[in-house]
Order: C-alpha cells, then structure tokens, then sequence
C-alpha cells in the first residue's frame, strides 16, 4: 500500500494497492461536495473509535467478510 498525505495537515489523501494495480482509492473527506452520498457499510466496525458514529442504515462489519 502507498499512501499519499496532504504536505500541510497530514491527512490521507489517497492510496495505491499492489493487488489492485490501476486502481486509486481517494479519501472521501477529499470531495467538497456536501452532498456526496454516505457510506452503506463499514468494514472493521469493531476497530473504529468508540466516539465515531454512522447514520441510520448504515451497515457496520464487525470484519472484514470471507
């Protein structure tokens, strides 16, 4: 995985996977769209910070499903 961060606040920016050569995922705080849609699922639920909470209907994976 390679990792792009912003030079003035460190975010994540992007990321590159070997296995998905092509492929370019883009931090979704990158798009100033207000109303980009929200996210349908989130993998690895149970590593996620306690404080940090989703919107009815989002879907939580406690893992990563085999």
């Amino acid at each position: 995985m390679e990792t792009e961060f912003c030079p003035t606040c460190g975010v994540t920016v992007c990321y590159r996977l070997e296995a998905w050569p092509g492929v370019i995922g883009v931090s979704v705080g990158c798009f100033a769209d207000p109303d980009f849609p929200q996210p349908g699922k989130l993998y690895w639920a149970s590593r996620r910070h306690r404080w940090l909470h989703f919107p009815e209907g989002v879907e939580l994976v406690e893992t990563q499903p085999e």
